[in-house]
């Protein structure tokens, strides 16, 4: 009886494994597919409308412009020393599909906007989105403390911040 039960977990183990590898590896990269395209393409209306949130016109203006094009770089307040600098690997298209998807990979509480390369998510969070308050831009930092961090305390903020490359000690 204990060894059927085994058996029957493991192979229930095993499926589930097989479940999530398809899930992230063929069905996921399917859904990304396009995502270049739809990077400087924001529809922030059916974002608004899926979430219930109110996000801010400058967010469309932003994700409009070349830097969100850019890859591998620092977002830095102007005059800061690197200790304030704020790596992005990527940024995340601002898409109905997109963001659905971002959200169940990252579970961020809140419409995620970039990646850094440690698994940390920039996102605006739902609380102040929902309550049409000024919305920080906040870092989900990895593990399982899940703690956030606020990059800038608004978007307007977060575009003043200046792309600079990697410092020549890590390049």
């Amino acid at each position: 009886m204990v060894g059927s039960f085994f058996a029957a977990v493991v192979c229930f183990g095993l499926l589930w494994f097989l479940v999530v590898m398809i899930r992230f590896s063929f069905v996921g990269g399917a859904r990304a597919k396009g995502s270049e395209k739809r990077l400087q393409r924001p529809a922030l209306s059916e974002v608004e409308a899926k979430w219930g949130v109110k996000l801010p016109q400058s967010l469309e203006t932003y994700f409009r412009s070349e830097i969100v094009t850019r890859s591998d770089f620092y977002l830095a307040p102007p005059g800061s020393d690197q200790s304030k600098w704020w790596y992005i690997e990527s940024f995340l298209p601002l898409t109905r599909r997109d963001v659905s998807e971002w959200i169940k990979i990252t579970n961020v509480p809140g419409i995620p906007i970039a990646l850094d390369a440690s698994k940390g998510t920039y996102y605006l969070p739902f609380q102040s989105l929902r309550q049409k308050l000024q919305a920080p831009v906040l870092l989900r930092l990895p593990g399982r403390a899940r703690k956030d961090v606020e990059v800038a305390s608004s978007v307007e903020e977060l575009l003043h911040f200046e792309p600079r490359n990697a410092p020549p000690e890590e390049a």
